[in-house]
């Protein structure tokens, strides 16, 4: 639907050359800079298209100003470039171009590491080049970033800490490159590891300015000088550079001097918790989970911490407060204050290990490989997120100013000040600020979603922070990192004299949504629920849909199928479906379907995502018509749809498979390899994949999938209903034995899928109430397919009861986007995840139902208008098509409804009766229509019609 006669390809960089530095080929969080200048000759013509993409990502400047970043995620054979226009932009003579580029080094869930390296051309409006990236460039490495920083999570990449003492205005015009080094050439385009390129097929995202709302808060603080913090994944498996699990059969052990005994606090941090932890021997609670005190004796002190088991996070720490003089060191016998014991062969018991270190108190007693942890290797610089989370607030108020403008004035002082700032809902972008500030200053940043009673809500597993050290005078920071957050919690250190922060902004970077859908009606607390939905999904819109912007910014392909839906309702952004459609599909296989999340370093597939992708392809074709994408992943539906039905089980029929089997936040969930939902959501994708075929041409294909569905739908109907139970179970045992648990989930599907003949399917419709037996739905992702399900049985009155009691709750207890989890179903919190698009679904049903809008045949040639008056006085709104939005409102006029539709041109749409009242047409001019039988109008497209419900 995006394709160009235009387009740019992998052939216009035929001249260019892949170009990197010196040093290592693929280092761990380096940024790299390059520059080169070039002349446009007086007279000449300025309109000319830069090509440019880069591993990992770049940041791309012409004259000083920065022009965009990127690239979007891709698979590194595969990779993605964006094109810029400089019409207007560059100037006669003399010119710059410099490019920063930040290679990871390391796998993300957003990208799968490969080589550093940076590719670009400048092109003429005949496509020829004036500049390419070659052995001409200059290059260095940009030593402002500190390297040596903990990753933010297993998703996402590293904590930014910036030294603004060792920024040089290296992208601005005129600047001396000269010592720099030039640029190595790798190869031409298309060499490995990048064998394809193609042009981006979104736009580029949006750059608003957000200011802030509130300070909340100031205070005097303290952080502790007594830590450490280090790298344990790569130390063990120094090979592995995935952002898969890894099993962890080792030992973290540290040497801690006190000038005296003394108690500590050892405060609740970011940190492993797989095992046992111990001082001088004796078990202590794991500072994973909870604050405590513990006792040191004087002199040297040994904590050791037991890590066994599957973990994804890759960093240790250990922070604490104590006497001054207290501090991690390296005893007699010591290369180092800490180290790693392991990694530990599989029979030995890492408990006795750790204890035998513990009674010697000496690590070179011990006969298992030690690793030593220094500033040399694996140590980090700084870990900010514990360093805030971790410190103390000290009495007193500060006499810290907020000027009307949001600057923010402190004095100088000996101790910290930390200040909190409310954006006023959540956010997802880049933070900037201007600063006064004395040379050596620090910010550091922690940015989170929620406030409990007692403080910020702890970010689990995250490490959402940032330092800033400040270079003296007055100084424009923009930070490199896009974040999700709604607070901000700045902690200033070193405060030799007074600083003033200005200007501090965050500019919303998201998908630039066409919002051609829009919704409204008489009941203030919908309006509410509809737009909040519909931003939640906003805040989810990058280069995919996201599942959430604070804590993954991954793209889930599962998750994609609810947030497809919302935004047919909210945007009609088709071009985004269909490139969350093709990711998948572009995904290695190397487990013989799409992964769960693409493109990622965390080998994984569930399922129930793999076949929801499917679906989410069925209801693309059916919203769009673009025949074009279903005939480019129609190889990798089948070969999925055959992956899965090879999986059944010979005797039961049923699909069974040793993977991650999950739905949705529930017990249903757990330790089982044939799940009930598993089968049945297969059931779903023959149908769909029948469909894609039949489009396709290939109808003996269709027909075969759809006969294996009625025996797949027989096999459930055999072995998964419980008579006893008057339901469907959840599972069956390993050796067919039936589970014993019966869930709304599974019933539900099976109600929503057509898999319950007569009276089964009236014995389950009680999992459709909120007060039902047994387990219950955990998710607002979950609950999607139980209020589709509701309105498939014509339950509108209890769709729209839920969407009170559930997302209105939400509103009610101070939500600005929709959560990962409904309030009291997750431990530590009203939620974990403050925004998340898998729950944004009121958006999509207020819309179905009120506005009555549903496509009937591909890309809405033909629709159907079935609005749902309800309790409501009004309603309007538009519905986006292909073809143009179609608008709607309605309203009651005595015991009828008197009602307004405009119609794209090229459809034709169907008025069935609604609520019991039949359709009539009201005079007017223009555009033909035709009564039908029944209580049935048929109305043609491209005209507006008044018509009357009675």
């Amino acid at each position: 639907m995006n394709s160009r006669a235009d387009a740019f390809t992998a052939n216009d960089f035929h001249h260019a050359r892949w170009i990197w530095g010196s040093g290592e080929s693929s280092p761990r969080n380096r940024r790299l800079r390059f520059r080169q200048n070039f002349e446009i000759p007086p007279h000449g013509s300025r309109d000319f298209s830069l090509l440019i993409t880069a591993d990992s990502r770049y940041r791309l400047y012409l004259n000083g100003v920065r022009l965009g970043f990127g690239p979007v995620r891709a698979f590194p054979r595969r990779l993605s470039f964006d094109v810029y226009s400089l019409r207007d932009l560059l100037r006669e003579g003399s010119n710059q171009l410099a490019v920063e580029v930040h290679h990871y080094g390391e796998s993300t869930f957003q990208y799968l590491a490969e080589r550093g390296g940076l590719l670009l051309t400048l092109l003429d409006q005949q496509r020829r080049p004036l500049l390419v990236s070659d052995g001409s460039w200059r290059t260095s490495v940009c030593d402002a970033f500190e390297e040596r920083a903990p990753r933010t999570s297993c998703q996402l990449g590293f904590e930014e800490q910036f030294d603004a003492r060792r920024e040089d205005g290296w992208e601005e015009p005129g600047y001396d490159d000269s010592a720099w080094e030039p640029a190595g050439e790798i190869g031409v385009a298309g060499c490995a590891p990048w064998l394809e390129l193609t042009e981006r097929s979104i736009p580029f995202l949006t750059h608003e300015a957000v200011s802030p709302q509130a300070l909340l808060q100031a205070e005097y603080c303290e952080s502790t000088e007594t830590w450490i913090s280090f790298e344990m994944k790569r130390p063990l498996f120094p090979d592995d550079r995935s952002s898969n699990r890894m099993d962890f059969r080792a030992v973290a052990a540290a040497a801690l001097f006190s000038p005296e005994d003394q108690p500590a606090e050892l405060p609740r941090q970011q940190t492993p918790d797989l095992g046992a932890w111990r001082l001088n021997g004796a078990l202590i609670p794991s500072p994973g989970r909870q604050a405590s005190t513990v006792r040191l004796r004087r002199g040297w002190n040994l904590l050791t911490a037991e890590l066994v088991g599957e973990y994804h996070e890759n960093e240790f720490a250990l922070f604490l407060h104590a006497l001054p003089g207290t501090r991690f060191g390296a005893p007699e016998g010591w290369k180092s204050r800490s180290c790693l014991i392991g990694p530990l062969a599989s029979g030995t018991e890492v408990r006795r290990v750790a204890a035998a270190l513990c009674e010697a108190g000496d690590i070179v007693a011990g006969t298992e490989p030690v690793i030593w942890i220094s500033e040399d290797n694996f140590m980090f610089a700084a870990d900010v997120t514990n360093t805030v989370l971790t410190q103390r607030s000290l009495p007193g108020l500060p006499a810290v100013e907020a000027g009307d403008d949001f600057s923010i004035t402190l004095p100088a002082s000996d101790v910290d000040i930390s200040v909190t700032i409310d954006f006023g809902r959540e956010l997802i972008g880049f933070i900037v600020f201007e600063i006064d500030a004395p040379a050596g200053t620090v910010v550091d940043g922690y940015c989170f979603e929620g406030m409990l009673a007692d403080g910020p809500q702890y970010m689990e597993r995250h490490r959402p922070a940032f330092r800033y050290t400040a270079a003296g005078g007055t100084n424009r920071w923009e930070s490199s990192v896009r974040r999700g957050f709604r607070y901000l919690t700045l902690t200033f250190r070193n405060l030799t004299d007074t600083v003033c922060m200005r200007g501090l902004t965050l500019f919303f970077t998201a998908f630039p949504a066409r919002k051609e859908g829009a919704f409204s009606c008489s009941d203030q607390e919908l309006n509410g629920i509809w737009e909040i939905g519909a931003y939640t999904l906003l805040c989810c819109m990058e280069d995919t849909f996201t599942d959430c912007p604070a804590y993954e910014q991954t793209m889930w392909v599962g998750d994609a199928r609810n947030e497809s839906l919302v935004n047919y309702a909210a945007s009609g952004d088709w071009d985004l479906v269909r490139r969350n459609l093709l990711l998948p599909a572009d995904s290695p296989m190397s487990l013989g379907v799409p992964e769960s999340q693409v493109p990622s370093g965390w080998s994984d597939i569930i399922p129930a995502w793999n076949l929801l992708w499917i679906q989410t392809a069925g209801e693309y074709y059916l919203y769009t018509g673009d025949l074009e994408a279903i005939r480019a992943i129609l190889p990798v539906v089948v070969r999925t749809v055959d992956f899965f039905l090879a999986h059944r089980n010979r005797e039961t029929g049923l699909v069974e498979i040793d993977a991650w089997n999950f739905f949705d936040w529930s017990p249903v969930d757990t330790g089982y390899t044939c799940l009930a939902y598993n089968s049945i959501l297969l059931c779903e994708a023959l149908a769909r994949a029948a469909v894609l075929l039949r489009a396709a041409g290939r109808e003996v294909e269709a027909d075969n999938y759809l006969e294996k569905r009625t025996h797949l739908i027989d096999s459930i109907n055999t072995r998964l209903w419980s008579p006893a139970a008057g339901a469907y179970i959840d599972s069956l045992d390993a050796d067919g034995t039936p589970g014993s648990s019966i869930s709304q989930a599974t019933n539900t599907l099976a109600l929503l899928y057509d898999i319950a003949p007569e009276p089964r399917a009236g014995k389950i419709e009680r999992f459709l109430a909120h007060d039902h037996e047994g387990i219950p739905m955990g998710t607002p992702f979950a609950t999607f397919f139980r209020l589709d399900a509701l309105m498939r049985m014509h339950r509108e009155e209890q769709v729209l009861a839920e969407i009170r009691r559930l997302w209105g709750g939400m509103i009610a207890a101070g939500a600005t986007t929709f959560w990962e989890h409904f309030e009291g179903s997750y431990p530590d919190g009203p939620t974990r995840s403050y925004c998340h698009a898998w729950s944004s679904a009121p958006t999509f049903f207020l819309s179905r139902m009120f506005l009555g809008i549903a496509p009937e045949a591909p890309g809405f040639a033909r629709m159907q208008f079935q609005p749902h008056f309800l309790t409501l006085e009004h309603a309007a709104g538009s519905v986006p098509t292909p073809a143009g939005a179609v608008s709607v409102a309605w309203r009651r006029n005595g015991d009828g409804i008197d009602a307004e539709i405009t119609l794209p041109p090229g459809c034709e749409c169907r008025c069935p009766e609604s609520g019991g009242l039949s359709p009539v047409l009201r005079d007017q001019p223009g555009g033909e229509v035709e009564k039908t039988a029944g209580r049935s109008l048929e109305l043609h497209g491209g005209a507006s019609y008044r018509l009357y419900y009675r």
